[in-house]
């Protein structure tokens, strides 16, 4: 599964998302204020140089939008715009934003919202292959729980959520 999302990441051919994938922050536990301006003007100047979100409309615009706000850790930035769309997907990433910033309860409400999404049988196979140690789990927030234990498997994680996501996105 994890070659497949590199595959899938270098298959976009989109300079902006590899960019995100390789080099973004996923940082752990922010919280929901503005992001540093610096992180702010970085994702919008990715985002600005990418084909892929030149080409999106709509919803799925907006999706990829915050999905590249969360990667750069502008979850304030992320959270205004995932917050306006109802649909699964949506519900999904709004679940995750929420758990980056350490609101498991909130994590768990939209996880139940968007329980029909596809990304939730994804997950906790990824979390298994990345982290040899990790217990199974059966939901992001479960996930949430065990962060604080992971070392550097917590950002590539977060880099194959984001690359679960876009897939999503462009399916």
């Amino acid at each position: 599964m994890i070659q497949t999302l590199d595959k899938f990441v270098k298959d976009l051919k989109d300079p902006a998302i590899t960019e995100t994938f390789d080099q973004a922050p996923f940082s752990k536990r922010l919280d929901l204020s503005p992001a540093k301006a610096d992180l702010v003007k970085k994702a919008e100047a990715v985002m600005a140089k990418s084909p892929k979100f030149k080409s999106l409309s709509g919803k799925k615009k907006e999706m990829l939008e915050s999905a590249f706000y969360l990667a750069w850790d502008c979850l304030d930035e992320g959270h205004e715009i995932i917050s306006n769309i109802g649909d699964l997907e949506a519900s999904y990433l709004h679940c995750v934003m929420h758990r980056v910033e350490g609101d498991l309860p909130n994590a768990s409400y939209w996880y139940r919202r968007s329980i029909a999404c596809d990304l939730h049988d994804e997950l906790p196979n990824l979390v298994s292959n990345l982290v040899p140690t990790a217990a199974v789990f059966n939901d992001p927030v479960e996930y949430g729980k065990m962060e604080a234990k992971m070392g550097a498997e917590y950002k590539k994680v977060r880099q194959y959520e984001f690359a679960l996501y876009l897939k999503e996105i462009f399916k």
